[in-house]
């Protein structure tokens, strides 16, 4: 019969640790801690990288409200279920071929507005985009706006943050 291996893939985290443990003889059990990147917990289609401060759906066909429900710690909120109005305060890709569906109630949808997180600090983490790169952003029958937290209305400062992208 064929013997199986099973390969164990070292990190250099893993051989100083297994050093150390030889070294002084003692059993420890190791705690992994996960990375800032990792600290949303999301579920297949959908994923949030802190680091980057940017969320990616990356399959099928996503609303604001599978989104949440795919990623409940994501930095979107529905900020007026009557209305059906969110905000958007981190960067959104839609990739891979999946779809970002922006339905206001008119179209059978759960967004009316979305509003895109646009402070006046003139930092690139205050303004956020929504960008498709190999994917689709379906609009129907919505509204989408900056919106300065700070004034609580759209922003109407036209200076764009340093790094921010241009259109140009």
């Amino acid at each position: 019969l064929p013997r199986r291996l099973r390969v164990i893939r070292r990190t250099p985290l893993m051989l100083w640790a297994t050093a150390l443990l030889a070294a002084i003889g003692t059993a420890v059990a190791l705690v992994v801690v996960a990375s800032p990147a990792a600290a949303a917990a999301c579920a297949g289609a959908v994923r949030f990288s802190a680091t980057s401060n940017r969320l990616y759906v990356s399959s099928g066909t996503q609303t604001p409200s599978t989104i949440i429900a795919l990623c409940p710690a994501v930095p979107l909120v529905q900020v007026d279920p009557a209305n059906k109005i969110w905000q958007l305060n981190v960067d959104l890709q839609v990739e891979n071929g999946a779809t970002l569906a922006l339905r206001g109630s008119a179209a059978g949808g759960d967004v009316n507005e979305l509003r895109l997180k646009s402070g006046a600090s003139n930092l690139p983490t205050d303004v956020v985009t929504v960008t498709a790169q190999y994917g689709t952003i379906a609009l129907d029958h919505t509204k989408v706006t900056s919106w300065d937290p700070a004034a609580n209305g759209p922003d109407t400062n036209t200076t764009l943050p340093a790094g921010s992208p241009t259109t140009a």
